[in-house]
């Protein structure tokens, strides 16, 4: 039940984000009967679960788990870039605290904002390496190896900034 709200709000998110009004959360935007900060954490958490979901499927390409198609490859790896580039804006700090809603999120995200930004700019790196890659429409070591970068680059940030 709770990934379906998830899944549901992450569409909602989405398709949110992708009008040109909506290009960052605010303090003032609410999902009606939640607070700003119950916003951000259900915003984040539905970001993060949409980029699980689109490397899951780049993850079942490379290691052919399921077919390897170019375009939907190459589609799949925007959007993930994409999602990454939204991942960073429910970290304000408005969000740090008086949610009601459970978060992962340690303390170190807004304790230490440097280290967290270098590692969501190694991220935004990761995933600009992997839509370059995935240009080549061919499955082969270049392509297997941004996704593997990708996917130690959320492993990296999770072992600092995520509840065990």
């Amino acid at each position: 039940m709770k990934q379906k709200k998830i899944f549901a709000f992450a569409v909602a998110m989405v398709l949110l984000m992708s009008t040109t009004r909506a290009q960052k959360l605010s303090e003032n935007t609410q999902v009606q009967g939640m607070g700003a900060d119950d916003t951000s954490v259900l915003y984040r958490q539905s970001v993060f679960f949409m980029m699980q979901v689109h490397l899951n499927q780049l993850k079942d390409m490379t290691t052919q788990k399921t077919l390897y198609q170019p375009d939907i490859f190459k589609a799949t790896a925007q959007q993930l870039q994409q999602l990454s580039r939204m991942s960073n804006n429910a970290f304000e700090v408005h969000s740090k605290q008086g949610y009601d809603i459970p978060s992962n999120a340690v303390e170190g995200i807004w304790d230490e904002q440097e280290k967290y930004n270098a590692a969501h700019d190694k991220l935004l790196q990761a995933t600009s390496a992997l839509v370059k890659a995935s240009e080549s429409q061919e499955l082969n070591e270049s392509v297997s190896e941004a996704v593997l970068q990708v996917a130690q680059s959320c492993k990296s940030c999770h072992d600092d900034f995520r509840a065990k």
